[in-house]
């Protein structure tokens, strides 16, 4: 099915099921207490956060879009309500209750699962040869180094070189120098009214390497 065909079906289809957020509070927390870090946070994103993750992105522009970590869909809620007939829309998450929880949400998007930091094959699958805009959901910071090389390395090749990584974060700023490491370009913005506070960083100009802790970053 075309980009075009699944948005305008989107537009005319019923929408399935309401969210719970009570539920999906059970099972973040749930699964925050046996993963701990490996999820982002201890429950769904606010409605604050969740639009602050996509106010800065121009949605006239076509192309891609990519959610990384999706969770029980509370950005993907807010994406898909900016989506336009031009966009292809993929989802992404690792853990099979979510994906089952996303699948049943969003029938109408590209739900994948797999490990966000390892996308190569499955853009290959997909046919998808550049990418417009990442929205992550993931803990980027406290992955293991390996999936932080791996993650980089497949935004380089793939992402769009006026295109934008977006990463939500519940530690406001103190991650602002990481990832900088990243991409040459980083505004942060506060969400001070987000349970618990955080921000959204918002990353332009990926860099060709990671730079080393050890050099300054202008």
């Amino acid at each position: 099915m075309s980009p075009e065909s699944r948005n305008a079906q989107a537009a005319d289809a019923e929408l399935a099921p309401r969210e719970s957020k009570f539920a999906d509070v059970c099972m973040f927390a749930k699964k925050f207490a046996t993963k701990g870090r490996a999820i982002a946070a201890i429950g769904p994103s606010g409605a604050v956060m969740c639009r602050a993750m996509t106010r800065s992105i121009d949605f006239s522009q076509p192309g891609v879009i990519v959610e990384l970590g999706a969770g029980t869909g509370a950005i993907t809620r807010a994406i898909v309500d900016r989506l336009q007939p031009h966009h292809r829309f993929i989802i992404v998450e690792i853990d099979p209750e979510f994906v089952d929880v996303l699948r049943e949400r969003f029938p109408q998007y590209e739900v994948v699962r797999g490990d966000a930091t390892a996308m190569e094959s499955t853009f290959d699958k997909l046919g998808v040869r550049q990418v417009k805009f990442v929205f992550s959901g993931l803990a980027t910071a406290h992955l293991p180094l390996r999936g932080q090389v791996r993650l980089h390395r497949w935004l380089r090749h793939y992402l769009d070189p006026t295109g934008t990584y977006m990463q939500i974060t519940f530690v406001p700023r103190i991650y602002l120098n990481y990832y900088r490491r990243h991409f040459h370009d980083v505004q942060y913005t506060p969400i001070w009214r987000n349970v618990p506070p955080g921000g959204v960083y918002a990353c332009r100009k990926i860099r060709a390497t990671i730079a080393p802790l050890r050099r300054p970053i202008p």
